[in-house]
């Protein structure tokens, strides 16, 4: 294999307290050809392979990543060199065997050394190529005489432009300025005298003019920082365009005088394209133009088709393409389709109400007006299975007719299935969306039903396409959603994921719902930090996105959305973006 890049450095990196992976971009041929050193200001400290870090993607032509112990913290940084051996370990014997592979890994080496080598020489201190070598001495001698007098070069750096010009004019005095230390250090705070001073030492403001050309360029670039700062970096004032890249963000920020600017999208537009993109992805599947929306890098799915759902790869999930949504199978909790029952029946079958599928059901006997005070829909548990309900989950209506609907219910118990109690009565909605009810304790029960409290819309019939009877709140399988990959326009390494949700069941992000990202076709899986961005979206649906996610690179991108403790995880939207 060829060395065809030049790189053999990777860094510096600045930590955030929880990221532990890192990439390093070259090439090696032993893991313990790398030189990991993590540096907190100016102290810096080696780490130990195995003890602080291991390595992966050994021989890798693009590099690969290596995994800290402990995350560093956003004051520090970390810096990955290549540190191959400068050892010779082949031994040729004459007419012995002769491998091209073994030959091209001894040059592959030595072109690593050479570029180690070159790094090396890329942070060190050289003298132009006309200088004569004997020449160094001198400088660094020079240096060390002016170091000892910073304090006075200092003060002389704050004369006047004008008799700096004079000083530095006249070259031939340095080093008899750099001789004359004591001299130095009486003329420079007195500024009267600044014009004597710059007949004998014209190079010293000279020197001075670019510290402060120096100092005035720190104050305007302040490097990578994860915040706004509201100092420089000497502690001094915020200069008026001074700029700094906020590695948060992933963006340069200029100051304007009062507050740092952007010049990438904000967070709320970026966001709101997301979702207009997957009302866009939902519109575009209800009125079945296609599935899920590609753009460059992006892609958004609505859920009204099932094309962007990898189903080998997911598990214990409902899809509603009428609806919109996909989330966990219902656990049920106490319903089960050997318990259902209802009224007179025109189609369907009260069994169909548990069956997890939006597009059956079952549809009451009596119509219009008729349907009030005598349709009903219910379970029956069991002399010996009686239940406490605490909780009911309805979606009424008929294949999206929101028409075939009441407004009213009551909910009622009975141990004999005649004689019934009423409960409670629930306000229903004239729609097919997902109602939640929570009962007040009432003790075990062999029967529970809903009877209709109110005509049926249109002079329709009553339908219920899905009706839950649970003893507790939490009652949903535990879900894995995995999209299907998707390929980018190049090599990625970062990915973002915005979910749109309703929020019924209240689930704790990174506790109850996790998301994980993929830029490798899922060989690899990088669980990413989720927060709340919006509580009130389409229909008080809440809004949740993970951070910028580093990720192995690859060009085949997913997501991976996984569901614990019960929750019900109802989601209306998934967009997800690479880079």
């Amino acid at each position: 294999m060829t060395v065809a890049s030049e790189v053999s450095r990777s860094g510096p990196y600045i930590g955030n307290g929880v990221t532990t992976i890192f990439n390093y971009g070259f090439r090696i041929l032993d893991e313990s050809h790398l030189k990991v050193i993590r540096s907190l200001g100016s102290a810096e400290t080696v780490l130990t392979l195995h003890t602080d870090y291991i390595v992966s993607d050994v021989g890798a032509a693009g590099g690969g990543q290596i995994a800290l112990v402990v995350p560093p913290t956003s004051a520090q940084t970390v810096t990955i060199l290549r540190d191959a051996p400068f050892t010779q370990e082949i031994d040729l014997e004459n007419q012995g065997p002769y491998f091209a592979d073994t030959i091209e890994g001894a040059f592959d080496l030595a072109a690593m050394r050479d570029q180690q080598l070159s790094e090396r020489l890329d942070r060190a201190v050289v003298l132009p190529a006309s200088n004569a070598s004997f020449s160094l001495e001198a400088l660094i001698a020079d240096i060390i005489v002016l170091a000892s007098n910073l304090s006075a070069i200092n003060a002389v750096a704050a004369i006047p432009s004008g008799n700096v010009s004079a000083v530095a004019g006249v070259a031939a005095s340095i080093p008899a300025v750099a001789a004359a230390t004591a001299n130095i250090a009486i003329v420079a705070p007195i500024a009267a005298n600044v014009t004597s001073v710059a007949g004998v030492a014209a190079n010293i403001p000279a020197v001075a003019a670019n510290v402060t050309d120096i100092n005035n360029f720190s104050k305007m670039w302040l490097g990578s920082k994860s915040t706004d700062p509201s100092t420089d970096n000497q502690g001094g004032a915020l200069q008026n365009g001074a700029l700094y890249w906020n590695t948060t963000d992933r963006a340069f920020k200029s100051y304007d005088g009062t507050s740092w600017n952007s010049g990438a999208v904000s967070d709320t537009d970026r966001r709101n394209a997301a979702l207009a993109l997957i009302y866009q992805a939902k519109l575009y599947g209800l009125t079945g133009i296609g599935t899920f929306r590609r753009v460059l890098n992006q892609i958004a799915d609505g859920f009204t088709t099932i094309g962007g759902i990898n189903t080998g790869a997911s598990s214990n999930y409902r899809f509603d393409n009428i609806l919109g949504i996909v989330g966990p199978v219902p656990g049920f909790g106490a319903s089960q389709s050997a318990f259902a029952i209802a009224s007179s029946t025109s189609s369907g079958s009260a069994g169909q109400t548990v069956d997890g599928v939006l597009t059956t059901g079952w549809i009451s006997g009596e119509s219009g007006a008729g349907v009030s005070g005598v349709s009903w829909i219910g379970q029956n548990f069991g002399a010996a299975n009686a239940k406490h309900i605490r909780q009911i989950i309805i979606y009424q209506g008929s294949n999206g007719d929101a028409t075939y609907s009441v407004t009213s219910g009551k909910v009622q118990w009975s141990d004999n299935g005649s004689s019934w109690t009423d409960h409670s009565t629930i306000t229903l909605l004239a729609t097919q969306s997902r109602q939640v009810f929570a009962l007040a304790a009432s003790g075990p029960h062999q029967y529970w039903r809903i009877l209709a409290n109110s005509a049926a819309g249109a002079a329709n019939r009553w339908a219920v396409a899905e009706l839950t009877m649970s003893e507790s709140a939490d009652i949903a399988t535990a879900m894995v959603l995995t999209t299907i990959m998707h390929t980018a326009d190049a090599n990625v390494n970062r990915a973002r994921a915005l979910i749109e949700f309703d929020n019924s069941a209240n689930p704790t992000v990174g506790t109850d719902v996790t998301v994980e990202l993929t830029c490798n076709g899922g060989t690899n899986w990088h669980a990413a930090t989720i927060a709340s961005v919006s509580t009130n979206g389409q229909s008080g649906r809440k809004i949740i996105e993970t951070v910028d996610q580093a990720c192995t690179v690859g060009t085949l991108f997913g997501a991976r959305i996984k569901t614990f403790n019960g929750k019900d995880f109802q989601m209306h939207g998934l967009q997800l973006a690479v880079h």
